[in-house]
């Protein structure tokens, strides 16, 4: 496998850009440079002088880290800082760099980071900051972003440094069915990971979630000639760390790759991070009569925006955190059930999110969901709401199902809270405004605390979000504000006083009741009562009551009669 680029080569250009990147340091004398490469290591020197002490010699940085002079540094890493001085004390650098981005791909960006397997001919190494060439003109303008970046970074999965057919595995390692060529084995370094396709067939090729599990056989790569591979150890990432291991010719992963034989693939990962932050706060170097430190405060990232003299409405648009997914052509249920784009893993942390916003502002937003901040309906006029959490349903049938919970400013005018209900109910097709609240639509059956100032404490159920039916008082007492009809029969224990009692649309007349079986103090409606003035066999109806002797009799106590 030809490489464009030998590894002497990426050495020498990186020492340049390094030994222009050291910056120069106080006490210069004379005309002797402050930053000089010392022979034999590589390494960059500054001269430092205290106006207390003598003239230091100190390792600020090194060009390349060939065969393992530093364990924790890749062959291909080139380093600023860290490195110690002769009383063992380790020198720190910074770096700065000021730029002035001002085209497209990498001249968008004043840091450009790419983990990539391409060069500079290839889309890895370029920044797709409108990313077309230029040279197309009008094209190049019409479909790029014209952006630019202070940070640009790039990674991929990208394919093992060589993927390379085996003969055979031993504890030492493997014997390649072919040899490698002298450009393959320039671009292995030792630590280097090898990845097989012979796994543990004792171990579950998936995961609960459906997702592929790493089964397989890895190593760190220790040393090659063309035929062979030698590592410190094969084992299975979470499986038995026994010494020894051995991968199987005969079993081979056919979840993943599907190679008919068995495969190395060296220098390939298991998972790509694209940042990964490691905080370590120790209270022991804060508190106490050691301490050694001070600060006991942590911020993981603020993004300090200060905007000014935008004078227009709607003139600026601003965008914090933005993840975009997109996985084309793919299975519609290609990322597992378990995949997310924010996770707060914080076990004993008071609050994993805090959105403050102005009252007419948003907390948070998506398809479904529609939370506001903390305002009132807008304007402060009878009808108006302002949403406090809704959330939606869209249907086959193109209709969308609200389920909301509101403030309405109701029709009276006392001034205080006495004029604002809460409702929580339905709506169908209704549009969620940010300020004006919910917008037409056809409403469904709600609840309503404070209903038009009237129900302290209380609450009633409207139909159609609008008429009252059944009341429930602060008190406990429950009132009925339309006509009740119960399907089945309605037991009662205890006292029922209503003015209009056990009315029914059977109509029934005074003989029919005397037969039915009731109690006393029974109320119902008599059909063909007669009332003051009518004659028997005329009367037009009226409420009776049974008494405690048995005798239904009208409110103005005279005995009912037909």
């Amino acid at each position: 496998m030809a490489q464009k680029l030998r590894g002497g080569v990426r050495r020498g250009v990186v020492a340049g850009v390094i030994a222009l990147l050291v910056t120069s340091v106080s006490g210069r004398t004379g005309a002797e440079p402050s930053g000089m490469v010392r022979d034999g290591d590589g390494f960059v020197e500054g001269r430092y002088q205290s106006p207390a002490g003598p003239v230091l010699r100190l390792p600020v940085a090194r060009m390349f880290n060939d065969n393992g002079a530093f364990l924790t540094l890749g062959d291909e890493s080139a380093a600023i800082g860290g490195f110690y001085d002769a009383a063992g004390t380790a020198v720190h650098r910074g770096l700065s760099i000021v730029g002035q981005p001002y085209g497209n791909y990498n001249a968008g960006c004043t840091l450009c980071v790419f983990s990539t397997s391409d060069g500079y001919d290839g889309g890895g190494a370029q920044a797709a900051l409108s990313g077309l060439d230029y040279r197309a003109g009008a094209g190049a303008v019409a479909h790029g972003d014209l952006a630019v970046a202070g940070f640009y970074h790039f990674d991929e999965n990208a394919p093992a440094r060589i993927t390379a057919a085996v003969a055979s595995f031993d504890a030492d390692g493997l014997t390649l069915a072919q040899p490698m060529t002298d450009e393959q084995m320039a671009v292995l370094h030792p630590g280097m990971y090898i990845a097989t396709n012979a796994i543990d067939p004792a171990r579950p090729t998936t995961g609960p979630d459906g997702v592929p599990t790493n089964v397989a056989y890895w190593a760190f790569l220790k040393s090659w000639d063309q035929r062979h591979l030698r590592v410190w150890g094969w084992a299975v990432p979470g499986g038995s760390d026994r010494a020894g291991q051995v991968p199987d010719v005969r079993t081979l992963d056919r979840t993943k790759s599907r190679y008919p034989g068995p495969m190395a693939f060296i220098g390939v990962p298991a998972k790509v991070f694209s940042e990964n932050n490691y905080i370590l706060f120790d209270g022991d170097r804060i508190y106490g009569d050691h301490a050694t430190a001070v600060a006991n405060a942590y911020e993981r990232n603020e993004v300090d925006f200060r905007g000014t003299r935008f004078d227009r409405p709607h003139s600026l648009s601003f965008h914090g955190v933005t993840t975009s997914y997109q996985c084309l052509p793919c299975a519609t249920d290609a990322a597992s059930d378990e995949s997310y784009a924010y996770l707060v893993n914080g076990p004993g942390l008071p609050r994993a999110y805090v959105a403050q916003v102005y009252g007419d502002g948003l907390e948070f937003q998506g398809y479904s969901s529609f939370i506001p901040g903390n305002g009132a309906p807008w304007p402060g006029t009878a009808g108006a709401t302002h949403i406090m959490a809704s959330f939606a349903s869209a249907l086959p049938s193109n209709n969308t199902l609200l389920l909301s919970q509101w403030v309405l400013r109701n029709a009276t005018a006392t001034g205080d809270w006495r004029d604002y209900e809460l409702r929580i109910g339905g709506q169908i097709d209704a549009t969620r405004d940010r300020r004006r609240g919910l917008i037409g639509g056809s409403p469904m059956g709600s609840i309503a605390f404070n209903y038009n100032g009237q129900h302290f404490g209380g609450w009633c159920g409207l139909g159609n979000n609008a008429n009252p039916g059944l009341c429930q008082e602060g008190d406990g007492t429950t009132d009925f504000a339309a006509r009740a009809t119960f399907d089945t029969d309605a037991v009662v224990r205890g006292t029922m006083a209503a003015s209009t009692y056990a009315a029914t649309s059977a109509k029934p007349v005074l003989a029919a009741i005397r037969a039915a079986p009731h109690a006393e103090g029974d109320r119902v409606w008599c059909h063909d009562c007669l009332n003051a003035r009518q004659v028997a066999g005329h009367g037009t109806g009226r409420w009776i009551f049974l008494d405690s002797a048995g005798v239904w009799r009208s409110d103005d106590g005279e005995r009912a009669t037909f």
